[in-house]
């Protein structure tokens, strides 16, 4: 008999925390979002169970809060822990531009533009979760091209929270254009060499992040206190 690919062995609750933890870093299901067990598991064509499990597991990694007899919704980063990540994000991400425009080859910088390309059109067809997930990509990959492996392991270890922060900041109105636009600009910079104008660059990206998440949050909390009132 012929060995079954890995992936129809893997648990269903793993697809489904892989799945939902997408959704939830991409936009797709926004901080304070209601996650129910039922409409859920209809979607994905499972139990309850593996979607149970799998809530548990974003839990623990603080991205889902699990209310008693209310179940779970997506976590509310609350505004001093953005501000401190946004802190951090900005150092490690200043230091990444540094090294990058000092290292980077054609073919880093011609994967840099390509994701941006890619962005480009998502952001044209609306698709801002595929705006989303590619802007991801864009930070992960200067991280990797730093060739500075404790930069690359702390920023790894911070990464949901700020994704879950950058996915806020892109669901306000005209930033996800914004976001691409700087993105060509940092790889200019890098392309150029000139890793001052890219640290530059790059801290300005993160401020304007910044931001429009702190925008997006109050609004958001706006909207909570009107639901809550009516």
């Amino acid at each position: 008999m012929k060995r079954l690919p890995e992936i129809l062995a893997r648990p269903l609750r793993d697809v489904v925390y892989e799945h939902l933890k997408e959704a939830i870093l991409v936009g797709k299901l926004l901080p304070g979002e209601r996650l129910l067990e039922v409409e859920l598991a209809e979607q994905m064509g499972v139990s309850r169970t593996p979607v149970r499990e799998a809530m548990r597991r974003l839990e623990r990694e603080g991205l889902v809060v699990l209310r008693p007899f209310r179940g779970a919704e997506v976590v509310r980063v609350p505004r001093e822990r953005a501000e401190q990540l946004f802190q951090v994000r900005e150092a490690l991400e200043c230091l990444t531009a540094r090294l990058v425009a000092a290292r980077a080859g054609p073919a880093d910088i011609l994967l840099l533009r390509s994701i941006i390309e890619q962005a480009e059109v998502a952001a044209r067809n609306g698709d801002y979760p595929g705006v989303n997930a590619l802007n991801r990509r864009f930070h992960g990959e200067l991280a990797r091209m730093s060739g500075n492996i404790p930069l690359v392991t702390l920023f790894e270890q911070i990464q949901d929270h700020i994704n879950l922060l950058r996915a806020t900041a892109l669901s306000r109105p005209g930033r996800p254009e914004e976001a691409i636009r700087e993105h060509a600009d940092i790889v200019d910079a890098v392309a150029a060499g000139d890793a001052d104008r890219a640290e530059v660059l790059v801290s300005e990206h993160i401020r304007r992040g910044r931001l429009a998440a702190l925008a997006q949050m109050e609004a958001s909390d706006e909207d909570v206190h009107r639901s809550a009132e009516v």
